[in-house]
């Protein structure tokens, strides 16, 4: 089911731009002939599309959490957008990957807490080239990009997100379900999740009447 929510909502949740400074600064520092073509005053951003393959594209592991791209054929472009004085969001490069990577997202009380554990980057090819780029380790130099912003957001959301952002609705929810929890962690293959309702729990009288 979840494999097939997204394949459905893929096109709506591609591109994933990222605009981060520091993702821009890693990507210059990196890739110097960024800077060569568009200058010093250059920016770079990410846009990051990912297409399932034959394989299921998310899959559950008891220990390593939510997995993507691990167990299948799935494929991710990523493109690198450059800007500078004269030019915005120009396409400079386009690579194909493979982007393998192990997350916790636990939902606790209508709170989430996404940690991306460990996230990879395989089989690098470049696909589009309109600035002239160098020889590199794609694979290394990606994983490690990546690898510092899912660090970021560990930290931006260590204190969780809660679901009420998207809609007040799920703190009226929260109310009338308790313990609410889903997460990866209880089963080979598959998302646990439970709750308890507030009906649920015994009254003071009902609790009296099972004692004697």
């Amino acid at each position: 089911m979840v494999n097939s929510l997204f394949e459905d909502v893929g096109d709506k949740l591609f591109p994933l731009e990222v605009n981060s400074p520091d993702i821009s600064a890693q990507m210059l520092q990196v890739f110097r002939e960024v800077s060569l073509y568009y200058g010093k005053d250059a920016t770079v951003g990410i846009q990051l599309t990912m297409n399932p393959g034959t394989g299921k594209a998310i899959n559950f592991d008891d220990k390593e959490g939510i997995m993507i791209g691990s167990k299948s054929d799935i494929t991710s472009t990523l493109t690198m957008i450059c800007s500078n004085a004269t030019t915005t969001n120009e396409t400079a490069v386009v690579f194909s990957l493979n982007l393998l990577m192990a997350a916790n997202v636990t939902l606790q009380d209508f709170i989430l807490y996404p940690k991306i554990n460990n996230i990879q980057v395989a089989n690098t090819v470049v696909v589009q080239d309109n600035i002239g780029m160098y020889a590199h380790n794609y694979n290394t130099l990606f994983s490690s990009i990546l690898q510092n912003f899912a660090n970021d957001i560990n930290i931006q959301y260590q204190a969780g997100w809660p679901l009420a952002n998207i809609d007040p609705v799920f703190a009226l929810i929260g109310g009338l379900l308790k313990d609410v929890i889903v997460t990866p962690y209880v089963k080979e293959n598959y998302l646990y999740g439970g709750f308890s309702m507030q009906a649920d729990k015994p009254t003071l009288e009902s609790t009296l009447e099972i004692i004697q």
